[in-house]
């Protein structure tokens, strides 16, 4: 009788898990579609400035974070839908290396060493070799004067 209601309990507490998991794989997508709406305006802005692409590269890393997390949480993604989550991944990781290659190294303003590192795993997770090699183009144009 114990063995069968702790069974029950790990049943229980396995759908739950997977049910919360989802639900953070849906948040982190709808998270990720309102930043990469503030990074459309920032891309189109004409004269950038230092700053500028400072938050544009740590808005693309976060960005591309939550959209890989909005895939790994989720234990059933249709194809469609990881193909496009995928697809704006590719796309801001590009832009953003495209944009700041003309540029001398930087320092993030709200990012550390260690917080980059955590971002660049959940990337990983779900990129491609383009995707490694975009991302590896924006790490190599920044300066950590920290390792937090």
């Amino acid at each position: 009788m114990l063995y069968k209601r702790q069974s029950d309990s790990e049943a229980s507490w396995a759908e739950h898990k997977s049910d919360i998991l989802d639900l953070r794989g849906d948040l982190s997508y709808e998270v990720a579609d309102k930043i990469s709406k503030d990074l459309t305006i920032m891309f189109d802005k004409k004269d950038k400035e230092y700053e500028d692409f400072v938050s544009i590269v740590e808005h693309t890393l976060v960005c591309c974070d939550y959209y890989s997390q909005s895939l790994s949480f989720k234990k059933n993604v249709y194809p469609k839908f990881k193909e496009s989550v995928s697809s704006i991944i590719k796309d801001r990781l590009s832009i953003t290396a495209d944009l700041i290659s003309t540029q001398t190294i930087f320092e993030l303003e709200t990012l550390g060493y260690e917080r980059f590192l955590r971002l660049q795993d959940n990337i990983h997770k779900v990129c491609d070799l383009e995707d490694k090699q975009n991302l590896a183009s924006i790490f190599s144009k920044l300066s950590f004067p920290t390792l937090d």
